[in-house]
């Protein structure tokens, strides 16, 4: 039986809704205050692959409904199995048909279907091969503007590249080469790739380094949108040495140095993503003869010379983000980075992009000078404590964090010393904003904290707390009464600003001269009525 097209339409528009439904979930990370990160490339979800391939592939009556609805064209999902080419051929033709009509855009998604990848290179090589085939005069009739290929082994990745060689895409802007498991070090199959408007570029570490050897830089200079480098997982096979240190800085360094070259009459801002990327640094630092020149990485850890040019090399960096590396990786990177006060970006400068740190690991501290800290994921105290220990920025995002409780909270408060002189908290002693979101912390000691705070003349001017306990009616008060923020949410259904500040002035509201409280003018009187009021309010007792 044959349903009519009008309840198939129906169906297929459900379905297509679906899909930009869990698309919108995945792509942003919106953070407080306007601020929103690119989601690292994520697999795409099953559910992509829902529509309009496998409709197509098990409806016989999409061909009379389908064809009409140039938007069901615009992501084309394939599944990585063994396909006939005559069926592929057939539902790339609707694209190409299309291309030319009413769609916008069109993006190419290769993924691994969920319980159906192929289990072996061998297989997955040929499913690979087989599909590029049928691909190859699409990509290059300039017919996608997004190309997304993951793949279980390198291997595969290396059998779709050669299908990219001396390719020119002008329409491409964005193009992920992923695989899971590095089982070959060879280099990518692309000597030459042009494109005009490629703003963002995934490749895994080893990829990164070939490309980048052999002076292949696909990121372009003819959109002022910022350039987004996605430098993704490499773990070399056992027994293979992994990537050294000295090759990823010097790569790392000649690919932002290009992009700022093409970009230079163009707004040259890059956000450089590192994900899961592991290297032989330390082995290379015990090696007892160093290379000549920067290309060494002793070098980078102690020539002084070469720290100011790798600096000025990655300055176009906007925005840093980290995921899943250790902190022997993050000291290799912040080495180079050693800035002079005078460079130190503006702290009340709301316009800087966080320095993102997400599921990172720490063994040692970090030296970092980014005045905006994200953090995410970390689940250990003592992983936190390091993480922060020597951060000297004025904003703090915090996001799933567990290991966020009264502990750091504790060691981030100023103490009273003798004299009733106030001693530089343990971390974040330079702290004028915090964000938290989703972590185990109590009111009493956050408002303490604040507290605490203000009364050392390094108060709080801007606090966001989401998925947090419940502000008690004490606290609300204090903090609207006594605490002397200029803006706090909690939960997104309180919302305070201070009296006397609108739109136009919320600049001159962070400069923190106008908000700071001096409480030694007065001294030990203005400190005990504010003791009086901390300890009215919260019930806490403040030690002399």
């Amino acid at each position: 039986m044959q349903l009519p097209s009008d309840i198939l339409l129906a169906i297929f528009d459900n379905l297509y809704q679906w899909t930009l439904d869990v698309m919108r979930e995945e792509d942003y990370y919106n953070e407080p205050e306007g601020r929103s990160m690119p989601n690292k490339y994520p697999i795409p979800h099953a559910a992509y692959l829902s529509f309009p391939y496998w409709t197509a592939a098990t409806c016989t009556h999409w061909l009379t409904v389908m064809h009409a609805q140039p938007k069901y064209w615009e992501r084309i999902f394939l599944p990585l199995v063994n396909i006939p080419g005559s069926k592929i051929r057939q539902y790339l033709a609707f694209c190409a048909v299309h291309a030319s009509m009413e769609a916008d855009t069109h993006e190419l998604y290769i993924v691994n279907p969920a319980g159906a990848a192929p289990e072996t290179p061998e297989e997955e090589d040929s499913c690979i091969q087989e599909l590029m085939q049928v691909l190859a005069p699409y990509i290059h009739q300039n017919l996608f503007e997004v190309l997304y290929i993951e793949t279980r082994f390198r291997t595969s990745i290396i059998v779709a590249s050669q299908y990219l060689n001396d390719a020119f895409i002008a329409k491409l802007h964005t193009l992920v080469l992923k695989s899971e498991i590095a089982n070959t070090v060879d280099t990518l199959r692309v000597n030459e790739l042009v494109t005009h408007d490629l703003e963002r570029l995934a490749l895994d570490a080893k990829s990164f380094i070939d490309l980048t050897l052999k002076g292949v830089i696909p990121l372009c200079c003819h959109t002022n949108e910022g350039k987004h480098l996605c430098i993704t997982r490499y773990r070399a096979p056992s027994g293979i040495p992994r990537i050294p240190l000295d090759a990823f800085m010097d790569c790392l360094g000649i690919m932002t140095q290009k992009i700022e070259e093409k970009c230079r009459r163009l707004d040259p801002s890059c956000t450089i993503s590192i994900q899961d990327v592991a290297h032989d640094g330390r082995a290379q630092l015990a090696s007892s003869q160093p290379q000549a020149g920067p290309s060494s990485a002793l070098a980078i850890w102690t020539d002084p010379s070469f720290r100011t040019q790798y600096a000025q090399r990655i300055r176009n960096a906007e925005c840093l983000v980290f995921e899943d590396v250790d902190s022997d990786f993050l000291n290799s990177f912040f080495a180079g980075r050693y800035l002079h006060p005078d460079d130190i970006p503006d702290y009340n400068d709301q316009s800087i992009e966080p320095l993102y740190l997400r599921w990172c690991t720490f063994t040692t501290s970090v030296k970092m000078f980014e005045p905006v800290l994200h953090l995410e994921g970390i689940r250990e105290e003592r992983q936190l404590r390091l993480a922060l220990m020597q951060w000297e920025g004025c904003e703090l995002i915090v996001r799933d964090c567990p290991a966020f409780n009264d502990n750091i909270l504790g060691a981030m408060m100023p103490s009273i010393g003798r004299n009733r002189q106030y001693m530089r908290p343990e971390l974040c002693w330079n702290l004028r904003s915090l964000t938290i979101k989703g972590c185990m912390f109590s009111v009493e000691v956050l408002v303490h904290f604040l507290f605490m705070k203000k009364a050392s003349e390094s108060q709080i001017n801007f606090l966001v707390a989401k998925r947090a306990p419940s502000l008690t009616s004490a606290a609300e008060a204090w903090l609207q009464d006594k605490g002397n923020i200029a803006r706090y949410s909690w939960n997104e259904q309180i919302t305070y600003e201070s009296l006397g500040q609108d739109d136009e002035e919320e600049g001159d509201a962070m400069d923190d001269g106008d908000m700071d409280v001096d409480l030694h003018e007065d001294s030990d009187d203005e400190m005990d009525e504010a003791t009086r009021i901390c300890e009215r309010y919260m019930g806490l007792r403040i030690a002399d």
